[in-house]
């Protein structure tokens, strides 16, 4: 996109539970559309249609790849936007050092590549979503793999699934004074969540922090990020929107090899 401060990047991040949008001037997130992944995009759209005509580029990524086709299809109809997907007409540009680099997931590369970008390496990202992973990056920006572990809402339903009288407890919106030990079922239920969740962020980052001779960096993303890492003493810097800005990085350097300048 030529230089004009008018001109809009709409990058969108498919998720296993939800979609989320960013709509990028320049480097700065103006609007974020969420959305649950059901594959209706009419509301989606709606939120989108007062930015039409601002709207010169988009940028996927999925983890859902049955979504994919359909947004992109009612992006174009709707919007006259064509949006590129990462992993078929961009790749993240970072060293993916993955024995089988085919199997990671983007929004994990968009993350680290964003990540990096923000704080250099040696870098582990915890990533609270569907699923709670954790990415590491060299010093030199390469991605070297990571952790994969169930979500706390994966957690909470299979806890309630496999017994006979636990109840099923809703991720919190926001965590008040936990304490141990519960003095309910609920409260037992989520001191065992969260305070296991903090526990397991802390030991993961503390094992990566023994690969490196130099200080770890640590960061935070995902829809439950703030909720998940109350009582983590590891994770320093948290932001929400890392992996849309993996995507508007990758964006960048997708425009810039090919000879034509950002927003």
């Amino acid at each position: 996109m030529r230089k004009n401060s008018n001109q809009l990047l709409l990058a969108i991040d498919i998720g296993n539970t939800s979609v989320l949008a960013g709509l990028f001037r320049g480097s700065q997130i103006i609007r974020r559309v969420r959305m649950p992944s059901t594959g209706n995009w009419t509301k989606f759209v709606k939120a989108l249609l007062p930015f039409k005509k601002q709207l010169k580029a988009g940028i996927v990524s999925s983890v859902v790849p049955r979504l994919t086709p359909s947004l992109g299809k009612v992006l174009k109809n709707r919007l006259g936007l064509k949006v590129l997907v990462v992993g078929k007409d961009v790749i993240v540009p970072i060293r993916n050092r993955y024995s089988r680099p085919q199997q990671v997931g983007s929004d994990r590369l968009l993350n680290a590549l964003a990540g990096y970008k923000m704080k250099g390496g040696p870098l582990v990202i915890a990533d609270f979503g569907t699923a709670l992973t954790f990415d590491v990056v060299n010093r030199r920006g390469d991605y070297l793999g990571g952790v994969i572990v169930p979500g706390l809402g994966i957690w909470l339903g299979a806890l309630a699934e496999k017994t006979a009288l636990l109840p099923r407890v809703s991720v919190p919106k926001q965590i008040g004074s936990l304490k141990l030990p519960g003095r309910s079922t609920v409260a037992s239920i989520l001191a065992g969540a969260l305070f296991g969740y903090a526990d397991i962020c802390d030991g993961v980052v503390g094992r990566v922090q023994g690969l490196f001779s130099s200080k770890l960096k640590t960061m935070a993303c995902g829809g439950l990020a703030r909720i998940c890492t109350t009582y983590c003493k590891t994770i320093r810097y948290i932001d929400v929107d890392l992996t849309l800005k993996g995507l508007m990085w990758t964006y960048r350097v997708y425009r810039s090899e090919r000879g034509q300048r950002d927003n």
